[in-house]
């Protein structure tokens, strides 16, 4: 089982502060995103005891400004 991670910019639309955006998914049709350079808010116990999303979906926040309008941006290849 493996899993494929696909990496994008991501930049704080407040303060410009820059990270990675990380979608991944395996065989299993399952999903995550993660988050570096940024930090993401807390998920509702109840969303994920419902797996409805996973621990670390939450939505980000810009450690910098606090804001949490991240713009995505284009793919990073490696």
């Amino acid at each position: 089982m493996s899993w494929e991670h696909t990496k994008r910019k991501a930049k704080c639309n407040k303060c410009g502060h820059e990270g990675v955006y990380i979608e991944s998914s395996d065989d299993w049709n399952r999903h995550k995103q993660s988050w570096e350079g940024f930090s993401a808010l807390p998920i509702g116990k109840l969303s994920t005891m419902r797996m409805k999303v996973g621990n670390n979906d939450g939505s980000p926040a810009c450690p910098e400004c606090g804001c949490n309008e991240i713009i995505i941006g284009e793919v990073i290849t490696s």
